[in-house]
């Protein structure tokens, strides 16, 4: 959350309970544009507001799990 964002994201739920999580944030035509790692126990926060304004997917993976998500990067 937020979304729509214009400067960062926060991600929350148990998805970085265990582990570490790589994350890629793709365009809408499947370039990916930003990739880094969350780490366990950290505040996970993105930032996001080097991005062009659009909708994007952002594929989060983990040891045991994957999670795709939508949001739209506004000003």
């Amino acid at each position: 959350y937020p979304n729509p964002t214009s400067r960062s994201l926060t991600v929350q739920g148990n998805i970085l309970d265990n582990n570490d999580v790589k994350y890629s944030v793709y365009n809408l035509t499947g370039q990916i544009v930003q990739y880094g790692v969350l780490f366990k126990g950290e505040t996970a926060i993105i930032n996001v507001e080097n991005l062009a304004n659009g909708a994007y997917f952002i594929n989060f993976n983990g040891s045991n799990s994957n999670y795709v998500s939508k949001f739209i990067k506004v000003e």
